[in-house]
């Protein structure tokens, strides 16, 4: 049997801050590419997840906006890279993909526009090595 989390004040506390800044850095206005790829790339949001991933009150929802946002930024950083590499991200998301279309239905429903761009992208780059073949 586990033992129940306690949680104080402080963690309490602690856990809106995180959540708080989260927030903050997520719903910037972004208005070109290179702000995105920053913001993609932002250490704050990698450490604030960081965080915000070990506290004891992490929930449900918090780990679905950072899943989220990490699909965004996938998305972003995927223009930069070499061919290799977009390779092994494809195939990657690919598996991610199936893995998640044995998740429950409501989960797949609010998934399934994330990946729509991904769904694109995978079909276009299939035609583009049909194509080289």
């Amino acid at each position: 049997m586990h033992e129940p989390i306690i949680v104080d004040q402080v963690d309490k506390d602690h856990f809106r801050q995180l959540v708080w800044l989260y927030s903050d850095l997520r719903h910037k206005p972004l208005t070109t590419y290179p702000e995105m790829v920053k913001a993609a790339l932002d250490r704050d949001f990698i450490n604030l997840e960081r965080d915000l991933l070990n506290h004891p009150l992490c929930n449900i929802h918090m780990h679905f906006a950072m899943l989220a946002r990490v699909i965004w930024a996938e998305a972003v950083l995927y223009t930069l890279a070499d061919r290799e590499t977009k390779r092994k991200t494809l195939l990657s998301l690919r598996e991610s993909y199936r893995e998640i279309q044995r998740w429950p239905k409501a989960w797949r429903d609010a998934l399934g526009p994330l990946f729509e761009h991904w769904s694109v992208v995978l079909n276009e780059d299939e035609e583009v090595c049909r194509g080289n073949a």
